[in-house]
């Protein structure tokens, strides 16, 4: 293993160590509240998204970005101006044009009424349930990458769709991040 899979995988047990930690609680109660929660196998580290080790802002940022992403296809087709407005508000008006021209391929349409109505605490839920998808057949890594979330959500029942939403998260953060 080489140094950077060795950092890696320290970088991504520590976060998922801190998981759900009450800041005023001791290391010991701590851990004693987690012991219900499935165990989680260096096989989950190793497989566990890159976005784990982000600040809570960044992860909450991606969310976003990936409950957008599911509503993408039905913004493209919507001509009522204040909705278009709301969902610039909610992810930035950068955000927002380079995701009505991404490929439709890569926005998989996922209903959810309220998020693409652009209230951003929808986007949110809907972002994380596919960020969650990442973590499908883990259950040890399910729990955690749900502490770390905004609202702890469940992940999407299509595996495929989350993941591909996630991904088009983290590239749309890194393309509008990178724009002047």
């Amino acid at each position: 293993m080489s140094a950077a899979s060795r950092r890696r995988l320290w970088a991504v047990s520590s976060a998922l160590a801190d998981a759900g930690a009450e800041p005023d609680l001791s290391d010991r109660t701590r851990r004693f509240a987690r012991r219900d929660w499935p165990a989680v196998s260096l096989e989950d580290l190793q497989a566990a998204p890159d976005w784990v080790v982000e600040s809570a802002e960044r992860r909450a940022r991606l969310a976003t970005l990936a409950g957008a992403a599911a509503c993408a296809r039905a913004w493209r087709v919507n001509i009522e101006g204040s909705v278009l407005r709301r969902a610039a508000e909610a992810i930035g008006e950068p955000a927002l044009d380079a995701l009505l021209n991404t490929p439709a391929s890569l926005t998989p349409a996922v209903a959810d009424v309220q998020a693409e109505a652009g209230d951003l605490r929808a986007l949110q839920r809907l972002g994380g349930r596919a960020l969650m998808a990442e973590a499908a057949g883990r259950p040890g890594l399910a729990r955690r990458l749900s502490a770390l979330l905004p609202d702890a959500p469940s992940p999407l029942t299509d595996a495929a769709a989350g993941a591909t939403l996630a991904q088009t998260a983290c590239a749309l953060a890194v393309q509008v991040e990178a724009a002047p």
